[in-house]
């Protein structure tokens, strides 16, 4: 994706190079770098409002364009072509294999080579939702990434006739899998996960079966879990098996249909305070 990146109100838009593709990235904000993936159909005013509160908590934020079209509000058509286009045609996301990582997640690692460079500090943290919330974790392949926060990793698609098969995984290939396990053991990082409690697009078992490869009874993976909300916006605290709060704010619709969830902002400060991203 190389075209001119649209403007969004309070965003610098910058080209980055890596593997041979250049991609715009938005960026705002002054402090850590927090890379922040956006999920299908795109960059909505809503993911964007998310990228702001990361950024006036004290971070800078680095928001890549990787699919849809920057600032275009959310609707059902849009949500649903742009799905389409991503599973069906964009080789870079993996939506059905099990067992493999996403080829763009290497595009991602570059990125957060050079959010380290520019921002300094002891690493970065990273954000995947829905689609692209896996992706967080196949970044911590890359030394500069310690705070991964996945929101809802819904790759492999749990689709009808792949659901039992596809939803204990979640798209990183075993080997890299196991280097994570190791680099968190040997660094002593944490892994944040956060689904919806009725979410098929990421179900349970996927939360369980990643607990249970990461180390079930270590408090460097945990995730919480919250009910379906009949209002579009909510944040409310939860707590986690260790007793440790966190809040889930998530997007959803009076039909009790995801089309869009954000990651929970204090969640994600919390996450990187704890990795000494920011004191």
């Amino acid at each position: 994706m190389s075209e001119s990146a649209p403007a969004l109100a309070g965003f610098e838009a910058i080209s980055c190079r890596f593997d041979g593709e250049t991609r715009s990235v938005y960026v705002r904000g002054q402090g850590p770098g927090v890379l922040l993936m956006h999920e299908i159909p795109g960059i909505t005013p809503q993911v964007q409002a998310c990228a702001e509160r990361i950024a006036d908590a004290g971070f800078r934020v680095y928001m890549p364009w990787l699919f849809g079209t920057p600032g275009k509000p959310l609707s059902m058509p849009y949500a649903l072509g742009e799905m389409a286009r991503t599973i069906c045609i964009r080789r870079e996301f993996t939506a059905l294999a099990r067992g493999r990582s996403s080829p763009v997640t290497d595009w991602l690692r570059g990125l957060a080579r050079q959010i380290h460079a520019e921002c300094g500090g002891p690493g970065v943290g990273a954000v995947g939702m829905c689609l692209t919330g896996g992706f967080a974790l196949t970044l911590m392949l890359e030394p500069a990434v310690i705070a991964p926060v996945l929101s809802q990793p819904s790759l492999p698609l749990p689709v009808p006739g792949l659901a039992k098969k596809n939803g204990p995984e979640i798209d990183i290939a075993p080997a890299d899998l196991e280097a994570v396990k190791q680099r968190l053991e040997a660094e002593n990082l944490s892994v944040l996960g956060l689904r919806l409690s009725e979410d098929a697009f990421c179900p349970r078992e996927r939360f369980d079966g990643l607990r249970q490869r990461l180390g079930a009874t270590s408090p460097r993976a945990f995730s919480c879990h919250r009910p379906w909300s009949t209002s579009a916006v909510t944040n409310t605290p939860q707590t986690n098996s260790s007793g440790v709060k966190k809040d889930c704010l998530v997007l959803s619709t009076p039909r009790k249909i995801i089309f869009c969830s954000l990651p929970s902002v204090p969640s994600l400060i919390t996450l990187v305070k704890r990795s000494s991203l920011k004191a």
